[in-house]
């Protein structure tokens, strides 16, 4: 089987094509960072979250998720506006909020956002982009929560997580994320470049080009995200 397109696989591959399996540690950590700091190249789609929310107070406190980025919108689909549009509250500072005649607003307080002026029971439409969820290195294969075959192209799942389409689907989330998965070769090269850097390589150059080139063809393919609200 060749496996492919899961994080394990990749810190495998880099293993391998660097013969410096000693340094399995310090691959896994570079693997995170540079899935981190191409998932933040922009605002991607892929990286969108979507939640209804009800308010059970006003104003309403919604804690802020752990992986949250940054938001989108806050809208109040049964709110309209004059237009008849529903009603997207500004984000507000405690300044602006003082010299700002502003009736629906939000603001971050500690961990939670607070929606001022919101009805009790009301709905509230938030959209948000996250931070990919950070992916375990099963060493172990036969451990490993699910496995992409790139002949078949097909999903192979431990006993865990197999027998139906939820356990399939956390399975594969345990395993890889779209970037991982769309973008195998890449989280590949830029990993590369770390380590070579650091064992001071002489592939280290070429490697951390590629790997900006590579991230151009990120950016120019998948689609982004427009922030407002």
């Amino acid at each position: 089987m060749e496996e492919t397109g899961t994080f394990s696989a990749l810190v495998d591959e880099v293993m391998a094509r660097s013969l410096r399996k000693e340094r399995v540690a310090d691959i896994v950590s570079y693997a995170r960072t540079t899935v981190r700091e191409c998932s933040v190249l922009e605002n991607f789609q892929e990286n969108l979250i979507e939640d209804q929310l009800i308010a059970d107070a006003n104003p309403f406190l919604w804690e802020k998720p752990l992986n949250l980025r940054s938001i989108v919108a806050f809208e109040y689909p049964t709110m309209l506006d004059v237009d008849g549009r529903p009603i997207k509250p500004k984000v507000s500072s405690p300044a602006e909020r003082l010299h700002r005649d502003e009736l629906y607003y939000y603001y971050l307080s500690g961990s939670s956002f607070v929606l001022a002026n919101i009805d009790i029971g009301m709905l509230v439409n938030v959209a948000y982009l996250s931070y990919l969820p950070r992916l375990v290195y099963y060493q172990n294969v036969a451990d490993r929560p699910a496995r992409f075959d790139t002949s078949t192209e097909t999903w192979t799942y431990h006993t865990d997580y197999s027998g139906n389409d939820a356990l399939n689907l956390s399975g594969r989330q345990k395993v890889t994320n779209w970037l991982i998965h769309r973008w195998f070769d890449l989280i590949v090269e830029g990993t590369l470049a770390k380590l070579y850097k650091t064992i001071n390589d002489d592939r280290a150059s070429s490697s951390y080009a590629l790997y900006k080139q590579q991230q151009q063809d990120l950016k120019s393919a998948e689609r982004h995200v427009q922030l407002g609200g």
